[in-house]
């Protein structure tokens, strides 16, 4: 008579972690990671599309379209930049790289007035004000400036999902409360039912049964802090 042998488990790693700074896992930045992660989502989107916010209002919607078109710009200008300097490691990139990363940062914390760009043109529509229009909901970052400010952004254009990195002092040490955003801006994937659907985007947009808590209703939607 064969007897069964015990089979011990194989041991394995837990997958199941986080990349997040524990200094961050806390109920109320949580709160607000979350809040932040559907709204960038939210704009990636209406980046992604002829949508406007404000299209009722000829003025205003003439302001937005001139801040979308900007935001798309320093969007693409910093992951070239930053990736520029990545590779051939030279200061000009880096400095570009900066200087975008800090002009959107200007964007997403509502101060237009601080882009020579925007307030040249009397570009007073913020991104928080497109958010609130679609949504309800002003930017989280906007709203607690305080907050916002801990992060710099870095924009990846290989990945739908952004991630936050603790960042990081001369000596190697997590500085603290100072965070780097990694923030999502893919290519806009071909429509279809494979990917996202042109009613799936626009109802992530306006908010309309959206479902998935603050996730998008597709993995082809980035999404991640800002």
């Amino acid at each position: 008579m064969l007897l069964a042998m015990p089979v011990k488990a194989p041991e394995t790693v837990n997958d199941w972690e986080t990349s997040l700074p524990d200094s961050l896992k806390n109920p109320e930045d949580i709160a607000k990671i979350k809040q932040g992660a559907t709204q960038w989502s939210r704009l990636v989107a209406w980046s992604w599309t002829p949508c406007l916010a404000f299209s009722g209002d000829p003025q205003k919607a003439s302001k937005e379209q001139a801040l979308k078109a900007f935001y798309i710009q320093i969007l693409k200008a910093q992951a070239r930049d930053d990736l520029a300097f990545a590779a051939y490691g030279q200061s000009e990139s880096k400095k570009n790289a900066q200087r975008h990363s800090q002009t959107l940062k200007h964007l997403i914390l509502g101060e237009n007035d601080r882009i020579e760009f925007l307030r040249d043109r009397g570009i007073s529509v913020t991104l928080s004000d497109v958010c609130k229009q679609l949504s309800g909901l002003e930017l989280v970052t906007t709203k607690y400036p305080e907050f916002g400010g801990m992060f710099t952004y870095h924009v990846v254009l290989n990945k739908y999902v952004g991630e936050i990195k603790s960042a990081i002092d001369a000596e190697g040490y997590p500085i603290n409360r100072q965070y780097i955003s990694e923030v999502a801006y893919p290519s806009r994937p071909i429509l279809g039912e494979d990917t996202v659907t042109e009613l799936q985007l626009s109802n992530w947009i306006y908010n309309i049964h959206t479902g998935g808590d603050y996730l998008p209703p597709s993995p082809y939607i980035a999404f991640g802090f800002s």
